[in-house]
C-alpha cells in the first residue's frame, strides 16, 4: 500500500539561492523499464510517476518534480518513514523511483538491487565504484527551479526588495 500522495506545485514556491550542496541521486530498480531520464520522463507523459519519500516536500523531492514537470510530465508523492521504508518502496515496486543521497543508495547499488540514473546537483556524481551518474542539465534533461541541495526559498509572489542585492534577481 502506497502512502499518503502530495502533488508538486512549484509555482507555490520561489527558489533564490542554495545554502549548501548535497548529491541528491534519482534511483530506479535494476530492471526496471527506466534506464535513463528519458524513458522516465516519457513515460511520466504518459501516467504519474511516484516518487517514494520522507520528509515531504524536501528539496530532494522538489528536484525530482520539477524536473518532471519542467519536461510536460506528471509526479506524485508516496510518504514512507525512514530511508529504509522508502528504499523497500522503491523495490517492492510501490513507487516507481527514489531521491536520496549516495548514502542511502550505495549498499543497494553495490549489491545491483538499484541504478542510480541521475544527480541533481551542477556535476556528475562519481562516487560509486566505476559509475558516473550524469547530472540532470549537463546531460541535457530538463532542469527546474530546484536543482537539489539546501535552498532558501520564498512563497512565490513575494516582495523580494528588503533582501540583500545577490537574492533579488
Amino acid at each position: 500500500m502506497r502512502g499518503d500522495q502530495i502533488r508538486l506545485d512549484l509555482d507555490e514556491i520561489r527558489p533564490i539561492d542554495v545554502f549548501d550542496d548535497r548529491s541528491y541521486i534519482l534511483y530506479v530498480r535494476s530492471g526496471s523499464d527506466f534506464q535513463n531520464p528519458d524513458e522516465l520522463i516519457a513515460e511520466s507523459r504518459r501516467r504519474e510517476i511516484i516518487l517514494s519519500a520522507g520528509a515531504l516536500g524536501a528539496d530532494a523531492h522538489l528536484a525530482f518534480g520539477g524536473m518532471i514537470m519542467a519536461a510536460g510530465g506528471q509526479s506524485a508523492i508516496a510518504s514512507y518513514e525512514g530511508g529504509a521504508r522508502q528504499i523497500a518502496a522503491l523495490l517492492n515496486q510501490e513507487a516507481d523511483v527514489f531521491v536520496g543521497t549516495s548514502q542511502v543508495g550505495m549498499q543497494y547499488v553495490q549489491n545491483g538491487d538499484v541504478l542510480p540514473i541521475a544527480t541533481f546537483t551542477p556535476r556528475d556524481y562519481t562516487g560509486f565504484d566505476g559509475i558516473v551518474v550524469p547530472n540532470v542539465v549537463g546531460a541535457g534533461y530538463p532542469g527546474s527551479a530546484v536543482t537539489g541541495g539546501g535552498f532558501l526559498s520564498v512563497r512565490a509572489g513575494a516582495s523580494l526588495s528588503g533582501l540583500p542585492g545577490m537574492w533579488r534577481n
